[in-house]
């Protein structure tokens, strides 16, 4: 199908023209004195700009910026903490105050809400099983719960 709509030989002549402009290069390069110096040279520079640089865009990419400018601001801070430990222990006193206290208060929400959620269920669940347990009965008569002939039953 290449051939038919002539890429193959477009393609062919590129490569082939990549190929032997590199190797040109290559033998130029090497057949200089010190090519081979030259070379490592070449492929040292190019590296070491572009290692730091993949570093630094890696390092600055969201996940990893949070990461060190979060760690930045814990160590400022817990640096200005010890500092003025003396003067901050009455303002860190009334702050666990605080969080106690919206710690309580999202526990009681949490445990109203499952109590709330468990007498909803309830019913719901029941009345599917008695529903299954009718259809049951009506499939297959011979599983009713139902008390024997001539046997005195109790009702209020």
């Amino acid at each position: 199908w290449l051939r038919h709509r002539g890429w193959a030989s477009h393609c062919t002549l590129n490569v082939a023209a990549a190929v032997s402009r590199t190797s040109v290069e290559a033998d130029a390069l090497c057949a200089s004195p010190g090519g081979a110096r030259k070379r490592r040279q070449q492929r040292n520079s190019m590296a070491s700009p572009d290692l730091v640089q993949q570093l630094v865009e890696v390092s600055l990419s969201p996940p990893w910026v949070f990461v060190i400018v979060g760690s930045l601001g814990f160590c400022c801070m817990s640096s200005l903490a010890t500092m003025f430990r003396e003067e901050l222990q009455p303002v860190n006193h009334a702050l666990l105050d605080v969080l106690a206290a919206a710690g309580r208060g999202m526990l009681a929400c949490s445990r109203g809400s499952v109590w709330c959620l468990h007498r909803l269920v309830y019913p719901i669940k029941e009345r599917a099983i008695g529903r299954y347990d009718a259809c049951d009965s009506w499939m297959f008569p011979y599983k009713a719960k139902q008390p024997g002939h001539n046997i005195p039953t109790f009702q209020f």
